[in-house]
């Protein structure tokens, strides 16, 4: 990674401010210097991140985002990447439905492809990493220009902690904290709004068809955290069933045993919300007859998974009618 040295700071400035962040379980140090707060291009920026420090010369103009939540946040901050590469659009085919238009103007990343070598012939002054992990290509692609991969060591990011980080690169902290709060305060809204939802019990599972049902019930996956942000509580006797590992696969002759007051099922494709409602023991659910079950697209289950400052409105917009219906 690109480092610079206490020497290298203190010959550019002599005033050092450091601000540290704590982001999930490890801890990523946001250091700022500069020389003169009129001349944005000759602050440098450093961050800790999963795989060491990177650090930034100036404010990046061109940026490249690999990964959903990295985009998103760049977004989020009024800024348009030159490239992309969305999870969204790479296991659906279609942009997610949260995305601006103004990113039809970007390059989409061909993940399929050389994508150091199509990242390189964007010129980019920063590269926000969030589906690329390996370190060998993170190394490369930091050839090419800065590289921040993930913050933390967690199979998912902070959207709040990649929001803020970014706010710093960009000098745009102000911005950076008003789009957490909004998207709190959206969420806190809803939570005021159906305050019958403390309590209710709920599950989440996948259903790619082929007799392949998924559930999860692991209290520190995104898609749970969501729903007990909201008051809810994971079905207990799921909790069980899945055990330490926090999912399982589920025959269709057991469907029955998804008891839960809310029921949300994450469809591989579109019109499979009728297949899923035929599996015997479907109706005798206590989320199907009290109609709190919430089919959820491929993409807006990646957007609940991967949550993002974008992702969390639209969600919350969608699935606002099984929450009103659980909350009864």
């Amino acid at each position: 990674m690109r480092t610079a040295g206490y020497a290298t700071l203190r010959r550019n400035c002599r005033r050092h401010l450091r601000f540290i962040t704590a982001l999930l379980s490890l801890v990523v140090a946001v250091t700022v210097s500069g020389c003169g707060a009129g001349n944005p291009d000759s602050r440098t920026v450093t961050v800790g991140h999963s795989l060491g420090r990177t650090t930034i010369d100036g404010v990046p103009k061109r940026i490249v985002t690999l990964g959903t939540q990295w985009l998103d946040a760049t977004e989020s901050l009024g800024v348009q990447p030159v490239g992309y590469l969305d999870d969204v659009l790479v296991r659906t085919g279609q942009s997610a439905p949260w995305e601006p238009t103004s990113l039809h103007s970007s390059t989409a990343i061909d993940a399929k492809g050389d994508v150091p070598a199509q990242v390189a012939a964007l010129h980019p002054d920063l590269i926000l990493a969030s589906t690329v992990t390996d370190k060998p290509t993170i190394d490369k692609l930091d050839t090419i220009a800065p590289t921040i991969p993930n913050l933390s060591r967690s199979r998912v990011q902070s959207w709040s902690d990649e929001v803020r980080v970014l706010g710093k690169v960009l000098a745009r902290d102000d911005t950076a904290q008003s789009v957490i709060d909004k998207v709190n305060g959206q969420m806190d809204a809803t939570i005021a709004k159906y305050p019958g939802l403390k309590g209710k019990t709920f599950a989440t599972v996948y259903y790619s068809g082929d007799d392949q049902i998924t559930v999860f019930a692991d209290k520190d996956d995104p898609t749970s955290t969501f729903f007990i942000r909201m008051g809810m509580v994971l079905a207990p006797n799921l909790v069980a069933m899945v055990g330490p590992v926090g999912h399982m696969l589920l025959p269709p002759g057991r469907v029955s045993e998804l008891n839960a007051d809310m029921l949300g099922v994450a469809l591989a494709e579109p019109d499979q919300q009728g297949e899923f409602q035929s599996l015997p023991g479907y109706w005798q659910l206590p989320a199907a007859q009290h109609g709190t079950v919430g089919f959820l697209g491929l993409a807006t289950a990646i957007g609940l998974d991967q949550q993002s400052p974008l992702s969390l409105p639209y969600i919350l917009d969608r699935i606002q009618p099984v929450l009103a219906a659980t909350a009864r």
